[in-house]
This record gives structure tokens, sequence and C-alpha cells, in this order.
């Protein structure tokens, strides 16, 4: 038997607890069983053994790079009407045990199935010599050598789980130059991102994996927008940001996990599509002790400075302004800014050992649709919204007053 073959209890327990275990199973006609939850087909019968209702006969084991060969003839064979046939994932192959009997599967489904151990399609990521396999007598899972001999049932069509299920929860937050990716793993893993113009030749999933490497070599003139990786704890939603992307650019984005027990990969997920914000200046305001430096409030992407009379940009807006939709801008010094925002209020900006920090100058603005902003000599501010006039402090006490007597109701 498989000298290290070995029951890993922990992780089998977090693989049935995503919900890919036990499934429900559909006998077709065909001498194929289909899961009805994930769409996969699987072959009614133990590789080897006679296609009838009760699969008699006995199942041909092979090693695992044989394995494949038999995927690949049986595909050619168009073997119970199909040419698409495959070695299924470790996660796959791992749904189909259920505990309880010997063999450890659902006998109605799958009958005269050996007590054996089966092939998966996955490799061990800690020692190339070696892959994924299903004991059917005990229903555990464990690595040994691709050369000893396995069973072998085959799968075709369906939602692929090369190791889980990969659910991103979509894109958000885009800036002119940034955007936020929310995803959940059903495992723990490394999630991995490639962002690419709209439209561009989709990347499979080792070229994700790669960071963009192999894909940029392989597709030419198709360049990478951006790229990245970061843990994920299984079931807990996790957030990725992607950064240095262009204002107003439509993006296509892919996203695979490759999970820390079996070093296999998920779906592919994508093109997931989003767009960068376009630049909308609102407000150019410059240092009064250097006249090359200027600030500029963007609508929706907060503040940028430019030390260079606007050769280059640079966010200020890092920590501290949580309104982005900056629609005025005033400079008291060249340590002091003041920041109007469209529905957030007014933000106190203060320099400090070369970085900039925000906080909420003042209260009873409310939800005000600010559109101006002016600082006078005596540090009064004062700003313009949609249906009212406000006074406030650049000491940002007591607060700010409506001021708009005389004016249209």
């Amino acid at each position: 038997m498989a000298k290290r073959l070995i029951t890993i209890i922990t992780a089998t327990l977090a693989l049935l607890s995503t919900g890919q275990a036990l499934a429900a199973l559909l006998v077709n006609s065909n001498g194929t069983v289909t899961d009805t939850s994930t769409g996969l087909m699987w072959d009614k019968c133990s590789w080897g053994q006679a296609n009838d209702s009760t699969c008699s006969g006995t199942a041909s084991p092979h090693d695992w790079p044989a394995a494949f060969g038999v995927a690949a003839t049986a595909s050619g064979l168009n073997w119970k009407g199909y040419s698409d046939w495959r070695l299924p994932s470790i996660v796959e192959l791992f749904s189909l045990v259920k505990p309880g009997g010997v063999p450890t599967i659902d006998t109605t489904a799958f009958p005269n199935t050996p007590s054996l151990v089966f092939w998966s399609a996955s490799a061990y990521a800690l020692n190339s010599s070696d892959a994924w396999l299903v004991n059917f007598n005990f229903g555990n899972f464990g690595f040994d050598s691709k050369l000893i001999a396995g069973q072998i049932r085959l799968v075709r069509e369906g939602q692929y789980f090369g190791a889980f299920g990969l659910f991103p929860a979509g894109v958000s937050g885009a800036t002119a130059n940034s955007a936020t990716l929310s995803a959940t793993s059903a495992v723990a893993a490394t999630g991995r991102w490639l962002v690419v113009p709209r439209n561009a030749t989709p990347p499979s999933a080792a070229q994700v994996i790669a960071s963009g490497a192999s894909y940029a070599a392989t597709t030419g003139t198709v360049s990478i927008a951006a790229a990245g990786t970061g843990g994920m704890t299984a079931k807990t939603p996790v957030t990725f940001t992607m950064n240095g992307l262009i204002a107003g650019t439509a993006y296509d984005l892919y996203v695979v996990a490759q999970d820390f027990n079996f070093q296999t990969t998920s779906n592919v997920v994508g093109p997931i599509q989003f767009s960068t914000l376009a630049i909308s200046t609102s407000s150019i305001v410059i240092d009064p002790s250097t006249p090359t430096k200027l600030y500029a409030a963007l609508d929706r992407s907060g503040v940028y400075a430019s030390p260079d009379s606007g050769a280059s940009w640079t966010t200020i807006t890092t920590a501290g302004l949580t309104n982005l939709n900056v629609r005025a801008l005033v400079i008291q010094n060249s340590n002091t800014l003041f920041a109007a925002t469209y529905d957030g209020g007014v933000f106190k900006g203060t320099l400090s050992t070369g970085n900039w920090t925000w906080a909420a100058c003042g209260t009873g603005l409310g939800a005000a649709r600010l559109r101006t902003l002016t600082l006078d000599a005596s540090g009064n501010l004062y700003a313009g919204g949609e249906t009212s006039v406000f006074k406030g402090s650049s000491a940002c006490t007591p607060g700010w007053t409506a001021i708009n007597t005389g004016l249209p109701q």
C-alpha cells in the first residue's frame, strides 16, 4: 500500500466544511453520474470495468503519468459520448467520499468501486515526484509517489474546483488610479490577481499565478496594468488594492487563488470589468512660499501635490481624508490646506515631517453638497453649497453656521 498515504483529519474536515463533499448525484442512462450541485459529470465505473449497470469486472490500476494517458484515450474514443474526459482534481475526487461504509463512496451511484487509492490530477507541490490521491477504503486523502499503481475515475464538464471555490464580490472604491477587489476563498489560500486593458487576451491560471510575467511574454503587445498577491483566510472576505492604474481607463481583472494545502489552483475568475475615474480637477492652489508647488483637488480622487509646476503629481490623501469628493481647496500657508467635499464636510490637512494628515474640520455641515471654499485674512472660512452658505473657522471650532439671510430660499 502507499507507504506515505497519510490521514490529515483537520484538512479533511476543512474540505468537508466547504460544502463540496457528499455531492447530490444523478445516475444517467449512458453510464455516467452527474453531480447536480456543480455540474461535474463522472464515469460511473472505475476505469477498466465493464460499462454495465453493475460495473462488473476488475478495475485497471495505472501509475500517475499513465493515468493522464487514460483520460486522453477515453476522450479520443468519445467514451460514453464525450471527448473531454480528464482526471479530477484532489478536491473534486474527495467530494465523492461518503463516510460510513466500505468503500467510502455512494455505491448506488458508483457500484463495485474498489476499496483502494484513486489518482487525482493534483501534483504535490513540495515534492515533484509525488501526487495527491484519495483512499476509498478509509475515506481519507494523501500523497504518494507518482509511480505507484492507483485506480482511475474520470470526470468531465461542470464547475472546476482545482482546489476550491473562489468567489469575488466585485470591484469597488475606484479612483483615478486605484480600485479595490473583494473576494472570498473556500479554503486558506494565496490570492493572485492580474489587471489588463479591456478586451485583452485572457490569461491562464498559470499566467495569473506568475504575477503576469508569462502572460506578458505570450501576449506580445498587451501590457499589464497591475498584478499582485495576498493571503486569504478560509471563508473570510478579503480586499486587495490595485494601484498604479490610469485615470479614465477600462480594465479587465482576472483572479486565481492557490491553496495552502495542495498548492493547486482555484477556478480562474474573470474578466471582471471595471473602470477608473476620469480626472476632474475642481480647484488648484499655489504654495505662497514656493510658487512651483501646486495642489489640485480632484473630484472623487482627493488631493494631489506637484513639486514641479505640474510636471509630476502624487496623492497626499492617504491618511484621514475619508471623503474623496473634493470640490474646493484653499491654502492657509505651506503647511495647512482646507478641502471642501461634495457631501462629507470640510477637512483640514496638516503637513508635518514631510507627510500630510487630514482631519474633519468643524461640525454643522451635515451632508451639505459643497462646491466652493475661501479663507479670509482673519482665518474665517466660507463654504458654499447647493442650498446654503456656511461660515466656519480655520481653527475648526466651534463649528459651522449657515449665513443665508437675504439669499433666495
